[in-house]
Protein backbone atom coordinates (compact mmCIF):
# COMPACT_ATOMS: atom_id res chain seq x y z
CA UNK A 1 0.00 0.00 0.00
CA UNK A 2 2.94 2.34 0.56
CA UNK A 3 3.81 2.17 -3.14
CA UNK A 4 0.25 3.12 -4.09
CA UNK A 5 0.34 6.15 -1.80
CA UNK A 6 3.84 7.19 -2.93
CA UNK A 7 2.94 6.88 -6.61
CA UNK A 8 -0.29 8.86 -6.19
CA UNK A 9 1.52 11.55 -4.23
CA UNK A 10 4.29 11.76 -6.85
CA UNK A 11 1.71 11.97 -9.65
CA UNK A 12 0.00 14.88 -7.90
CA UNK A 13 3.34 16.64 -7.31
CA UNK A 14 4.44 16.23 -10.94
CA UNK A 15 1.16 16.94 -12.74
CA UNK A 16 -0.74 19.04 -10.17
CA UNK A 17 -3.74 16.81 -10.97
CA UNK A 18 -5.71 14.03 -9.34
CA UNK A 19 -6.14 10.96 -11.59
CA UNK A 20 -9.55 10.57 -13.21
CA UNK A 21 -11.87 8.17 -11.44
CA UNK A 22 -12.75 5.40 -12.02
CA UNK A 23 -10.18 4.75 -14.71
CA UNK A 24 -6.57 4.09 -15.52
CA UNK A 25 -4.67 7.26 -16.40
CA UNK A 26 -1.78 6.90 -18.86
CA UNK A 27 1.36 8.80 -17.86
CA UNK A 28 3.91 9.44 -20.61
CA UNK A 29 7.32 10.95 -21.30
CA UNK A 30 9.39 12.72 -18.70
CA UNK A 31 6.41 12.97 -16.37
CA UNK A 32 6.09 9.18 -16.23
CA UNK A 33 9.78 8.79 -15.49
CA UNK A 34 9.68 11.46 -12.82
CA UNK A 35 6.59 10.04 -11.07
CA UNK A 36 8.11 6.56 -10.84
CA UNK A 37 11.50 7.89 -9.78
CA UNK A 38 9.96 10.04 -7.04
CA UNK A 39 7.85 7.13 -5.79
CA UNK A 40 10.96 4.95 -5.77
CA UNK A 41 12.75 7.48 -3.57
CA UNK A 42 10.08 7.41 -0.84
CA UNK A 43 11.42 4.38 1.06
CA UNK A 44 13.49 1.27 0.35
CA UNK A 45 10.24 -0.70 0.65
CA UNK A 46 8.56 1.44 -1.98
CA UNK A 47 11.50 0.96 -4.31
CA UNK A 48 11.32 -2.82 -3.86
CA UNK A 49 7.53 -2.84 -4.32
CA UNK A 50 7.93 -0.97 -7.62
CA UNK A 51 10.54 -3.47 -8.77
CA UNK A 52 8.29 -6.37 -7.77
CA UNK A 53 5.33 -4.88 -9.64
CA UNK A 54 7.50 -4.36 -12.70
CA UNK A 55 8.66 -7.98 -12.63
CA UNK A 56 5.03 -9.12 -12.67
CA UNK A 57 3.96 -6.78 -15.48
CA UNK A 58 3.96 -7.79 -19.13
CA UNK A 59 4.89 -5.50 -22.01
CA UNK A 60 7.53 -3.40 -20.27
CA UNK A 61 5.24 -0.75 -18.84
CA UNK A 62 3.85 -0.70 -15.33
CA UNK A 63 0.37 -0.11 -13.94
CA UNK A 64 -0.51 0.64 -10.34
CA UNK A 65 -3.81 1.13 -8.53
CA UNK A 66 -4.06 4.17 -6.30
CA UNK A 67 -4.68 3.88 -2.59
CA UNK A 68 -8.36 3.65 -1.60
CA UNK A 69 -9.51 4.59 -5.07
CA UNK A 70 -11.00 3.19 -8.25
CA UNK A 71 -8.28 5.00 -10.19
CA UNK A 72 -4.88 3.80 -11.30
CA UNK A 73 -1.84 4.96 -13.19
CA UNK A 74 -0.22 3.28 -16.17
CA UNK A 75 3.28 4.19 -17.34
CA UNK A 76 4.64 3.77 -20.85
CA UNK A 77 7.42 1.14 -21.16
CA UNK A 78 10.29 3.40 -22.23
CA UNK A 79 9.61 5.94 -19.49
CA UNK A 80 9.31 3.12 -16.92
CA UNK A 81 12.62 1.64 -18.09
CA UNK A 82 14.25 5.04 -17.74
CA UNK A 83 12.79 5.52 -14.25
CA UNK A 84 14.24 2.21 -13.08
CA UNK A 85 17.62 3.14 -14.58
CA UNK A 86 17.50 6.36 -12.52
CA UNK A 87 16.39 4.54 -9.37
CA UNK A 88 19.53 2.42 -9.66
CA UNK A 89 21.80 5.52 -9.77
CA UNK A 90 22.81 7.51 -6.69
CA UNK A 91 19.87 9.72 -5.75
CA UNK A 92 22.07 12.69 -4.86
CA UNK A 93 23.03 13.38 -8.51
CA UNK A 94 19.49 12.86 -9.77
CA UNK A 95 17.97 15.03 -7.05
CA UNK A 96 20.11 18.03 -7.95
CA UNK A 97 19.36 17.65 -11.67
CA UNK A 98 15.63 17.14 -11.06
CA UNK A 99 15.46 20.20 -8.83
CA UNK A 100 17.34 22.35 -11.35
CA UNK A 101 15.12 21.23 -14.24
CA UNK A 102 11.77 20.70 -12.50
CA UNK A 103 9.73 23.02 -14.73
CA UNK A 104 10.81 21.36 -17.95
CA UNK A 105 10.71 17.81 -16.56
CA UNK A 106 7.12 18.27 -15.43
CA UNK A 107 5.94 19.86 -18.69
CA UNK A 108 3.52 17.58 -20.57
CA UNK A 109 5.49 17.75 -23.84
CA UNK A 110 8.91 16.84 -22.39
CA UNK A 111 10.08 13.54 -23.86
CA UNK A 112 12.16 10.78 -22.33
CA UNK A 113 15.06 11.80 -24.60
CA UNK A 114 14.90 15.41 -23.40
CA UNK A 115 14.65 14.28 -19.78
CA UNK A 116 17.82 12.23 -20.23
CA UNK A 117 19.60 15.31 -21.58
CA UNK A 118 18.42 17.42 -18.65
CA UNK A 119 19.50 14.77 -16.15
CA UNK A 120 22.86 14.21 -17.84
CA UNK A 121 22.37 10.49 -18.43
CA UNK A 122 21.92 8.21 -21.42
CA UNK A 123 18.34 7.69 -22.61
CA UNK A 124 17.03 4.14 -22.78
CA UNK A 125 16.81 2.54 -26.22
CA UNK A 126 13.79 3.41 -28.33
CA UNK A 127 10.96 0.90 -28.35
CA UNK A 128 9.82 -0.31 -31.79
CA UNK A 129 6.52 1.15 -32.93
CA UNK A 130 4.76 -2.17 -32.39
CA UNK A 131 5.60 -1.93 -28.68
CA UNK A 132 4.38 1.64 -28.23
CA UNK A 133 1.53 2.31 -25.87
CA UNK A 134 -1.62 3.94 -27.23
CA UNK A 135 -2.24 7.34 -25.72
CA UNK A 136 1.40 8.39 -25.45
Amino acid sequence: MVVEFATGFAYRAVTDKVPDQPRLTMVCGARATLVLWLAGQATPGTREALRSTRERTFGGGISLPLLNSAAGLSFEPRAANFAFDLIDHPAKHNTAAVTANWAELTAPATTVDRAAQLLGVKAPPAIPEAGQVAGC
